[in-house]
């Protein structure tokens, strides 16, 4: 099974973000870790973004597809 298992948006204002996904999500919005994006990753020109953790079967074979379709690895 593919699926996110947990998301996290890393914004500048956590207060707005978290009213805002309240009133979208409801209830749902509880799913969801709101942190506020480090001064350090500002600094280096980082925007508020998403991260979102999937699920696989296997790590590996994931990972393998994933760079196939062009995707970087970090280490």
């Amino acid at each position: 099974m593919h699926r996110f298992f947990r998301l996290i948006l890393r914004t500048t204002d956590t207060d707005a973000a978290g009213r805002f996904y309240g009133q979208v999500l409801g209830d749902g919005a509880a799913l969801l870790d709101i942190v506020k994006l480090h001064e350090q990753a500002l600094a280096r020109g980082a925007r508020p973004h998403w991260l979102g953790f999937i699920e696989v079967a296997d790590v590996d074979a994931a990972s393998a597809a994933f760079v196939g379709r062009g995707a970087t690895p970090l280490a």
